[in-house]
């Protein structure tokens, strides 16, 4: 729970996905994930910096469905 909260409160990305219209059902479907930033920000480092970003399961449960070299 602690995680959770903390990437909350401190992540600057999240992954969005894209969706597409499946031909045979009809149905808009996830196809690959979309990185963005959750606010607006501004980066004003003169140094490389590490930004945060919570995969969440649906990520990993397609890299796990479709393959690693798919998404990573």
């Amino acid at each position: 729970a602690q995680y959770l909260q903390n990437s909350e409160q401190n992540n600057v990305l999240q992954l969005a996905w894209r969706l597409a219209k499946d031909e045979t059902s009809g149905m808009l479907v996830p196809t690959w994930p979309v990185v963005m930033t959750r606010t607006d920000v501004r980066l004003l480092n003169t140094v490389p910096m590490e930004v945060g970003l919570q995969y969440g399961f649906n990520y990993w449960d397609a890299v796990v469905k479709e393959g690693v070299s798919k998404y990573i």
